[in-house]
């Protein structure tokens, strides 16, 4: 099991940021109603047999994965290349949002199964598909499921992100060296809805295991 982190299980941390991610709302990322979009974020999750992989793209650029047992990347949105590559996936998004239903709750999805959650101006819209039916290209949602891979892609090539675990013992450490100058805030608390910690992360280039996790896994699904 990998080490807990400032105080918190790293699973309990993607949790915790899935959540907000779901929670944000337009203005949370300076959106007006005026020029809000139809879709201004979404959330694209990917079921395996013992996690799930969650792509977050929102409208200001930021863009992250988590991995569902803890782990992930995170401000991957700091490459253009992936700014550019998720721009496109949430054009896919707004001619798709039509096979979309209101969601009042929002599980995460089984084995072999395809979440997307679409942050729409209305609320969040969404729809659960089979991975075969995606991978046949027989739903209306397959654009989007190939879009999401071409980000997951993009990452994995560029190696864009952080390793938030690696960041987590970072902060956790930060942390540690600041409590001896009596300053005992939660780090968890520092988070922000893109998920960088402690303010703007610079990308480092590290190696993270969810980019092979879901980018092979992706190349194996349209295969």
């Amino acid at each position: 099991m990998t080490k807990a982190i400032a105080g918190l299980e790293p699973a309990t941390v993607t949790a915790l940021l899935r959540a907000g991610a779901l929670a944000i709302k337009p203005q949370d990322i300076g959106l007006h109603s005026a020029d809000c979009p139809p879709v201004w974020g979404l959330i694209m999750e990917l079921g395996f047999a013992d996690a799930v992989a969650s792509l977050v793209v929102l409208i200001d650029g930021s863009v992250s994965v988590y991995l569902s047992d803890g782990g992930g990347v995170i401000g991957c949105g700091l490459h253009p290349e992936v700014r550019s590559v998720a721009a496109k996936m949430l054009k896919v998004a707004q001619n798709v949002v039509a096979n979309c239903e209101p969601m009042t709750s929002h599980p995460l999805p089984a084995d072999s199964q395809v979440c997307f959650y679409l942050l729409t101006s209305g609320g969040i819209v969404g729809a659960q598909v089979s991975k075969f039916a995606l991978d046949e290209g027989a739903v209306e949602l397959a654009e989007l499921y190939y879009a999401g891979h071409g980000v997951i892609d993009i990452i994995e090539l560029l190696g864009a992100g952080v390793d938030l675990i690696d960041e987590m013992r970072l902060a956790q450490s930060a942390l540690t060296a600041a409590s001896r100058e009596a300053v005992n805030e939660a780090t968890v608390a520092n988070i922000d809805i893109s998920g960088n910690p402690l303010g703007e992360v610079k990308a480092r280039g590290r190696a993270c295991r969810i980019l092979p996790y879901a980018g092979n896994a992706a190349r194996r699904w349209r295969n």
